[in-house]
């Protein structure tokens, strides 16, 4: 199969213009990069220097900074166009490469890690807008299903090749090198984006446009059907948050380092290959059913896998923890469908911001539980995941 029929059964698959896989291609090159070195920041930052209360300090700041940038990513791509937002995102971001490469003591990290939000929360809102706007609504799981094994498929390739190249030359080389690599990615990304756009300019209607703003006039930016999709999402990522670390160190105790690797790729695997059968069942029944298998498997998994007392027991817990990835093409696509096109960019921007908050305290309450049982830590979240399927199920309208 040659690239042109390859790129042609894709755009079949999505009903998109060559701009919008561009950027597909885009965020496809900066996560290879990004994996390349991404993993062993926490080695760079201490070789450089950094102490390792400066290290949690950076970590919070930077799962705050991904917070709090999302709703300003969806305010900027409402106001100035989407393939103009992410431009200046991918800009950003590649900038924010530059600085971690020619870093020469920890604290200028940080300045990096402000400008690395181009390319993870500010971006976010941006590309579901991007899919709203331009692919049409039956085909959006689809463009949904494709961004994960996208985002994904370099998770399972380049930091295997960063961990050769650091133990190769080592961490300070060998990090570098794996930024001078994102950074030309970066610019390569930029380049295809930029490229695109002069060749189907957004100042042209999306072809999806005309019919959601008919649909959405006079209605707010976060419909009521969107806020109840936030609970059940909410809770059901509460209740992860809540063992997602300890169970880790459960398994690993359990079935030892070595299995425990296995376990996770066999996890990535089964989310990679649920992708597409998802988004050809949404196609078929409509994005809720699906988004329930999704819901149920983030409810029965924590369980699954801290009340097993074998290898395959475990294993099933992994499928479940894997097979929840079923659900999040169609979810996304249920955002985006659900937020009025003019106001999309905030509404998703919204959504996650309320999202990653709700979650904080889901570690130190699961750790209390875990200190008195493993197994009422994990019941308690899938009880809590529970409730959220319920709430989806019972009270969020079918498209």
């Amino acid at each position: 199969m040659n690239a042109t029929s390859f790129s042609s059964q894709v755009k079949e698959f999505l009903a998109i213009e060559r701009h919008v896989l561009a950027l597909f291609v885009a965020i496809l090159l900066i996560n290879l990069g990004e994996q390349l070195w991404s993993e062993f920041l926490p080695t760079y930052f201490v070789s450089l220097g950094g102490s390792i209360i400066a290290l949690g300090i950076f970590k919070s700041m930077a799962d705050l900074l991904e917070t709090i940038s999302q709703y300003p990513g969806g305010i900027l791509s409402d106001r100035i166009g989407r393939i103009n937002a992410a431009l200046i995102f991918l800009v950003m971001g590649t900038l924010g490469y530059m600085v971690y490469l020619l870093s020469p003591t920890w604290q200028f990290l940080f300045l990096g890690l402000v400008l690395l939000q181009g390319t993870s929360g500010l971006l976010q809102p941006t590309l579901f807008s991007i899919i709203g706007d331009y692919i049409p609504k039956e085909k959006r799981t689809n463009a949904f299903s494709l961004q994960s094994i996208l985002k994904r498929l370099p998770i399972v390739i380049a930091p295997a090749i960063g961990g050769f190249l650091i133990a190769s030359m080592g961490i300070i080389p060998g990090v570098r090198l794996g930024l001078e690599i994102s950074i030309i990615l970066g610019i390569s990304s930029i380049l295809l984006v930029s490229k695109s756009k002069k060749i189907s300019t957004e100042n042209s209607t999306p072809e999806n446009t005309t019919e959601d703003k008919k649909s959405s006039t006079g209605e707010r930016t976060f419909p009521k059907n969107l806020k109840i999709l936030l609970i059940a999402d909410s809770l059901a990522r509460f209740g992860q948050a809540m063992v997602k670390v300890l169970i880790v160190l459960y398994v690993v105790g359990f079935v030892g380092s070595q299995t425990f690797g296995l376990l996770v790729s066999f996890q990535m695997a089964v989310a990679i290959l649920s992708y597409l059968p998802a988004a050809a069942l949404a196609e078929r029944v409509g994005n809720k059913p699906v988004i329930f298998v999704g819901f149920l498997c983030f409810a029965l998994y924590p369980s699954a896998i801290v009340l097993a007392n074998s290898l395959p027991m475990i294993a099933i817990g992994f499928f479940l923890a894997g097979f929840r990835e079923f659900g999040e093409p169609a979810r996304k696509a249920l955002i985006v469908n659900l937020s009025n096109s003019d106001k999309r960019g905030r509404a998703v921007g919204i959504y996650y911001t309320i999202r990653s908050f709700s979650i904080i305290p889901a570690g130190i309450i699961g750790s209390v539980l875990w200190q008195q049982s493993p197994a009422l830590a994990a019941i308690t979240a899938s009880s809590i995941a529970g409730i959220g399927l319920i709430v989806f199920a019972v009270l969020v309208k079918p498209e």
